[in-house]
C-alpha cells in the first residue's frame, strides 16, 4: 500500500469513528433525556360551589408552566372569572400559596385552588419515611373518584379513596376488590372489573393508573 493509500485509509478510519461517535451521543441523550424537557403533568382534584373540580398542572423542572381546568360542574360564566384569576396569581407567584378568592365566586376559587395544591403536592410527594403520596382521579358510576397512592420506593403500600359520590355500599366493595388487587399485583394492569359495579371498579381503577403516571 502506497502513502496515498494509506492516507485515504485512515481518513476513512477517522470519519467512522466521528459518526459512530455522534450517533452514539444522539443515542444516549434520547435514552437518558426527560420526555419534553422534564415536563410532567400533574393532577389534583378540589370541592368546588357546585362539583369536583379537576386541573391539570404542567411542570418544567420546578417552574409551573401552565394549569388546565379538565373537569367542572359549577356554574359557566361565574366559575370562568374565578378559575383564571386563580390561575393566572398562581403562574405569576408560582406557588398555590396566599392566592386570594375571588369575590362573588368563592367556592369556585377555593375549588380550583384545593385542586392546584393536590396536584403540586403530588410533584414531590408527602415525605414519611421516604414514602411518596401521589393522587389521580377517574369518572366512576356517578361521579369522579380521587384517591391517593401511598408509593415507597417502587412499591404500593396503601391506596385510599378520598373523594367519591358513588353509591354507597355498592361501590365500597368495588373499590375494595380493586385496591386489594392491586396491592396484590402491584400494578394497575390486568384488573378484572366487578360484576354489578363496573362504572365504580373503572372509575377508582383509572384514578389508581393516572395517581401512578404521576411518579
Amino acid at each position: 500500500m502506497d502513502k496515498k493509500q494509506i492516507r485515504g485509509a485512515v481518513v476513512l478510519l477517522v470519519a467512522t469513528f466521528v459518526v459512530l461517535g455522534a450517533v452514539s451521543m444522539a443515542g444516549r441523550t434520547d435514552a437518558t433525556g426527560e420526555s419534553a424537557g422534564g415536563v410532567q403533568v400533574l393532577t389534583g382534584s378540589g370541592q368546588g360551589y357546585a362539583s369536583q373540580i379537576t386541573v391539570e398542572v404542567t411542570m418544567d423542572g420546578d417552574t409551573i408552566t401552565g394549569i388546565e381546568v379538565v373537569e367542572s360542574d359549577d356554574t359557566p360564566g361565574l366559575s370562568d372569572g374565578a378559575f383564571d384569576a386563580v390561575i393566572e396569581a398562581v403562574l405569576a407567584n408560582q406557588t398555590a400559596e396566599g392566592v386570594d378568592m375571588v369575590s362573588g365566586a368563592t367556592g369556585s376559587s377555593e375549588g380550583v385552588l384545593n385542586a392546584i395544591k393536590e396536584a403540586l403536592a403530588s410533584a414531590t410527594g408527602e415525605s414519611a419515611g421516604g414514602a411518596q403520596v401521589l393522587t389521580g382521579s377517574g369518572q366512576g358510576y356517578a361521579s369522579q373518584i380521587t384517591v391517593e397512592v401511598t408509593m415507597d420506593g417502587d412499591t404500593i403500600t396503601g391506596i385510599e379513596v378520598v373523594e367519591s359520590d358513588d353509591t354507597p355500599g355498592l361501590s365500597d366493595g368495588a373499590f375494595d376488590a380493586v385496591i386489594e388487587a392491586v396491592l396484590a399485583n402491584q400494578s394497575a394492569e390486568g384488573v378484572d372489573m366487578v360484576s354489578g359495579a363496573t362504572g365504580s371498579s373503572e372509575g377508582i381503577l383509572n384514578a389508581i393508573k393516572e395517581a401512578l403516571a404521576g411518579i
